[in-house]
Formats: structure tokens, sequence, C-alpha cells
């Protein structure tokens, strides 16, 4: 154990070990990397170019210098001597993308300085070289000593690999890291792809939340490197300081989802929920304080949710792959690839280890074995979910054929049973019909006696009913026939005076009124309204009585009728 310390420790030192001074040039043919000739401006508040170009600078004896999260612009001063006789026109080139605004000052023939400016705050069409790292112009003249300024403004961390190379050069190296990100993207639609169609056949959520993580990591992968914006958002500059955090935000979230699913913590790990639904909101918290514009907090809670939630979820699949779920070795060895590669890219930026292409991809290819490894886990959850039903059913089987043997058994006695209790029943049943019989005959007898008393009460009730009106009828037609023979007598009296002779109108008129109030035709009147209203009244009660009779005989209804129900 104690000989692989000594091993590792010598290849951390043999690859952090660099001879820092001036940057000195002879006829590049490769790509060389200077970051170890910067000068970073030691004074405060935020200088501009004036007050930095007269001011002090120290070395800050880094191949490739981190300078961590800065809220202000940073200055540096470049200087580079062309040892050679011939003027070199050069690419300075510095490949960290993230990096919101970088800005050269490069000194020009009449003795002035003048400013060439890149960044994501400008569309990526108005780079001259299309490719996601900050390339400038430079010359070089021979046998001089050429002093560049750079200023460099970043919400996240400001890392600076700078290198020096001709125009060749530069295009293979660029033709090589976009073809390693392709192979990279590739795998990671392949990836997406077949899990998203594993998803629609089974429809386990493991593999909707793995494709999520899958995309999200990818693009922030990419963002990393650059090529989010050249190829997604290439003039959409708002978002492009704004999208690797909220990937990375939106990656982690998928991440914690997945392994709740794939390990199922409700289960194995019920108490580990809380931490994790913590984690996820602050995952939110970061992504809305990106779109709030506070970029540099946000970056922080992304990055330190980011290292707490892996190392946390490591700790839960660990625990849960103890517990005897055997699907978690594949997130433990997944995980821990993945916490690895992203242990070797901070050392390789904090400059413990050597800046080279493995360092500066290793989270891309860790990200890839892990991704394997995680679908080789979900397949194997399934695999072992699919031999869990399948015992389940053989279990099932058995005890349904148990079931099934036992029903057939019972059937049998309960059909011996059944014979013994229907003998029984029939028994009974002779005896009861005897005895009913009896009773239908007593109750007939009763029914008929019955019927009998009631149709005397009946008939009594109806005679009484009837008699009432009758008598409105009988007590009312005397008085009527006198009223009517005055009516008559008065008839003939009107007559006899309209017809007299040797009167005058008015006499005849005199007469008639006389006579009238004499007889009191009035009170006639309302003598006969009284008497037909009683007469009336009796007979309408007569045919109600009728009627209702009618109704309780329903002698003259037919067999159906409409009913309102």
């Amino acid at each position: 154990m104690k000989c692989w310390l000594n091993l590792i420790f010598l290849f951390i030192f043999t690859c952090s070990s660099t001879c820092f001074g001036e940057v000195i040039i002879d006829q590049p043919t490769q790509r060389v990397l200077i970051g170890y000739g910067l000068e970073r401006y030691m004074g405060k508040g935020e200088p501009n170019f004036a007050d930095t170009s007269a001011s002090s600078f120290q070395s800050l004896e880094s191949k490739v210098p981190n300078l961590g999260i800065s809220p202000t612009d940073i200055w540096f001063r470049l200087p580079v001597t062309n040892k050679g006789k011939e003027k070199l026109e050069l690419l300075l080139e510095i490949a960290y993308p993230l990096l919101d605004e970088v800005e050269l000052f490069v000194p020009s023939s009449n003795g002035h300085y003048k400013s060439i400016k890149l960044g994501e705050h400008q569309s990526f069409s108005a780079r001259k070289y299309k490719v996601p790292n900050y390339a400038f112009d430079i010359q070089l003249p021979g046998y001089e000593k050429t002093i560049f300024f750079l200023r460099v403004k970043s919400t996240e961390q400001i890392i600076l690999p700078i290198y020096l190379s001709n125009e060749r050069s530069f295009l293979k190296e660029m033709n090589d890291d976009s073809l390693i990100s392709g192979i990279y993207i590739g795998i990671v639609g392949i990836m997406a792809i077949y899990n998203l169609f594993l998803f629609f056949s089974v429809r386990e959520r493991g593999y909707l939340y793995y494709v999520l993580y899958v995309l999200c990591a990818g693009i922030t992968q990419m963002g990393i490197k650059g090529y989010s914006f050249q190829y997604l958002w290439p003039n959409w500059t708002y978002f492009a300081t704004k999208g690797p955090i909220i990937f990375g935000c939106l990656s982690g979230l998928c991440a914690l989802l997945f392994a709740d699913s794939f390990l199922q913590l409700p289960k194995n790990a019920p108490r580990s929920r809380r931490v994790i639904t913590a984690f996820i909101i602050l995952f939110v918290v970061g992504s809305l304080l990106t779109l709030l514009n506070l970029t540099q907090p946000a970056f922080m809670v992304m990055q330190l949710t980011t290292g707490a939630g892996s190392l946390f979820v490591l700790y839960l699949s660990y625990r849960v792959m103890i517990n005897g779920y055997k699907p978690a070795k594949y997130f433990v060895y997944g995980w821990t690839i993945l916490l690895l590669g992203s242990v070797v890219f901070l050392l390789k930026d904090y400059g413990i280890l050597k800046y080279n292409d493995f360092t500066s991809n290793a989270v891309q290819i860790a990200s890839v074995v892990e991704m394997a490894l995680l679908s080789f886990g979900l397949a194997y959850s399934i695999n072992i979910l699919k031999e869990e039903k399948e015992a389940s059913q053989v279990r099932e089987l058995a005890i349904s054929l148990e079931n099934e043997k036992l029903i057939r058994e019972q059937n049998i006695v309960l059909e011996q049973k059944v014979d013994e209790r229907t003998r029984e029943l029939t028994e009974s049943n002779e005896s009861l019909q005897t005895t009913l019989t009896h009773l239908k005959e007593t109750q007939s007898q009763l029914v008929e006696a019955e019927k009998m008393a009631s149709l005397g009460q009946l008939t009594a009730g109806v005679a009484h009913e009837i008699n009432n009106p009758i008598n409105f009828v009988t007590s009312n037609v005397a008085p009527l026939k006198r009223d009517i023979k005055m009516i008559w007598e008065t008839l003939e009296e009107v007559e006899r005076i309209a017809f007299k002779e040797g009167i005058s109108e008015t006499e005849k008129q005199l007469q008639i009124k006389k006579f009238k109030e004499d007889l009191d035709i009035d009170y006639l009147k309302t003598e006969v309204d009284f008497l037909l209203k009683g007469m009336h009244d009796g007979a309408h009660r007569t045919a109600e009585i009728v009627k209702s009779l009618r109704i309780f005989s329903r002698v003259d209804e037919v067999t159906l009728k409409l009913a309102d129900l």
C-alpha cells in the first residue's frame, strides 16, 4: 500500500513540476502552453487600460492559472520574446470558452495599443475563427520582446489555459477536439435514444429520469467546452453565460431523481429522501438565481450543491449496495468513475496535474463510462424485477393449484351436504304445503264473510252520502216552483201593461216599475240563484259520489292505462 502511495505522489509531482519564466518563442511548429508567462495586475479598484499599462504586475507562476471567481475584471500582462530574426504571425488562444469577456491589447506600429474584444456578449458569428475557444491574431517582430495586455471577466471560475501556435497547429487541435466532442455527443445521443425506446417499452420511470439526466449532462459538458454556444444558441448571447449553469442544475436535479428511482430509496433508504429533496430545492434555487441575473451566486450554489450531492449519493448507493440491493453496484462503480474523472479535471485546473487532452476531457470520458454502467444497471434491475415477477408467478401458480385442489374437495363435501339438506327441505315443504292448503280454505271463508259485512256497511254509507245531496234538490224544488210562478205572472202583467191603450209610455213604465217594487223582483232573483246553486251543489256531490264508486269498482276502465311515475 505504501509503495502505491509513493508512486501516486511521484506521478503528481512529475506532472505538476513546471519551469516558470519569460515566454521565448523560436519558430513554433506545435501548440505551446504559455500561461506561466502571465503577470497579474495587483492594484485596487476597477482600472482601465491606461491605469494598468503603467502599473506593476506580479508573476502567477502557473502554466494554467486558476483565479477562482472574481466580481471584477482581472488584468494581465504577457511579455513574449521572439528569439528568431523573422517576423512571426501566430495565434494566441485561450482554451476556456466559459469566460464572459476577453479583451486583448496588441501593440501597433505607431506605439499605441489596439483592442480586440471577444466573448459571449457577442454573437458567435462575429468571431473570425468559428471555434469555441478564443483566438487572436498576433505578430511578433524578430529579436524583440512584445508585451500584450489582457482583460478577463467571467461570472464562472476564471481559468486561463493560454496557447501560442501557428494557424495549422491551431486548426488541427480544434479538429481533434471537435472529433472527440462529436464522439461524446454521439454516444450521449445513442444512450438517450436507446433508453428512451426502452422507456416506451417497459414504462419504467427510471429510464425517463436516465434519459433526462444523460441529455442535461451532455448539454452541460458541451457548454463547458463551448459547443452549446456554437451550435445550440449562437445568436442568443443572454443565454450563452447562463446555459451551462442552468443545465448544470438540471443535470444535478435529474441525477437525484434517477438515483431515487434506481436505488429504490423509498424502500431501501426512506429517511435519505429528505436530504435528496433539499438538494433538489437547491438546484431549483440555482436555476432561479441564474434567470434573475444573479449568475455568480447561482454558480456557487450549483457548484457546492453538485459536490455535496454527488458525495451524498455515492454514500447512499454504497449503503444500499451493502444492504443487499444488487443493481446498486453499477451505480457505485459508475458514480465513482464520474467523481474520479471530476477530481482529475479539478486537479488539472489547480495545476496539480498536467494540462493535456486526457485531463481536459477526463469528465467526458468518465461521464461516458458512467452512462454505460448506469444503463447496464438499469437493464440489470429490470432483469431482476423480471426474475422476481416470474418467481412470484410460479408461487402464485402453485398456490392456485393448491387452492384448486382444496376447492374440488370442498365441492364434494358441499354437494353431499346439499343433497341431505335438499331431502330435509323437500319433506318440510310437503308438510308446509298441506298446512298452507288448509289455511287458504279457512282464509277464503273468512274473506267471504268479511266481504258481506263490508258490503252492508258500504251500502249504508253510500245511501247516507247520496241522501244528503238529494235532500238539497228536493227541498229546493217547492220554493223554486213558487218563484217561477211569480216570474210568469210578472211577464203577463208587463205584457198587459205594454199593450194597454190610452196611456203614455211614461205611464206604462211607472206602472211596470210599481209592480216590480210590489213584487220585490230583486229579492226574487237572488232567491232563484240561491235555489239553483243549492240544487247544482247537490247534483254535483251526487255525481262525485257516483264517480268515486265507479272508480272504486273499476267497472268502466280498460285493462291498461298510462300513469305518471
